[in-house]
């Protein structure tokens, strides 16, 4: 599934887009109900710390949530981990998901490095481990200091989108400050941008969406326009 190149490869973000699936989640909660969600080795239950649905086999083919639960293994991250025969590493893991790039949490569940309770889920890997969700502190602390940078970029953005100096105006929003000049017009199907002196064609569905756009643009502070007119960013 990886190499040892101390880079995530496409099979391992791969691998860890499926247990971001639906499909995982509800079949992670059978297994949990069926275990009476606690581990099968030791008892400790999700209170006391994250609980993981052990594979003993895998079959070719097959997705993690195509098995039956009865041929799963519920256990705590410390049994888990002693399954495999593995010590986790302290350092040298790599961000390959984080919620705050997403802009909102994917749920309640326990940090399986500190077994903190945590809402925002950071998806890490390393090459001698795979894939864990942890929190925000946790990725730090692990070596995922861009996980900082992701962080505070989405509570720009939010303050952005939620600032006093977004005006009402009789067709929509209007941003000053400086010389930065955002206004997002209302239309039928949802709302337009003009930033600075230049309209864009994209009709966004929400006025957040077009803020959020907005602030891309500003963050960014590389605007122009395309030959076809369309409002973009280069992100590089």
């Amino acid at each position: 599934m990886t190499e040892s190149s101390g880079k995530a490869t496409p099979a391992a973000k791969l691998n860890c887009s499926l247990y971001r699936r639906k499909e995982w989640f509800a079949f992670r909660e059978r297994c949990l109900n069926s275990s009476g969600r606690r581990c099968e080795r030791c008892g400790r239950t999700e209170k006391e710390s994250s609980l993981q649905v052990h594979h003993p086999h895998y079959g070719d083919g097959l997705m993690p949530w195509d098995y039956d639960p009865r041929f799963c293994e519920v256990l705590c991250k410390g049994c888990h981990a002693r399954e495999h025969g593995k010590t986790k590493p302290i350092d040298g893991w790599l961000l390959i998901h984080s919620d705050w790039d997403d802009g909102e949490p994917t749920g309640w569940t326990r940090c399986e490095h500190c077994d903190a309770q945590m809402e925002w889920h950071n998806d890490l890997w390393h090459p001698e481990w795979g894939v864990i969700t942890v929190g925000y502190e946790c990725a730090e602390k692990l070596g995922a200091p861009e996980v900082h940078a992701i962080k505070k970029k989405r509570e720009r953005m939010n303050t952005f989108i939620h600032s006093p100096r977004w005006k009402r105006t009789a067709k929509g929003w209007k941003y000053t400050h400086g010389d930065r000049s955002v206004f997002a017009m209302q239309k039928q199907r949802g709302w337009v941008l003009k930033i600075g002196g230049d309209w864009g064609i994209i009709t966004y569905p929400t006025i957040d969406a077009a803020k959020e756009r907005a602030f891309l643009f500003i963050e960014a502070n590389k605007m122009r326009v395309c030959a076809s007119g369309v409002l973009s960013v280069a992100t590089d």
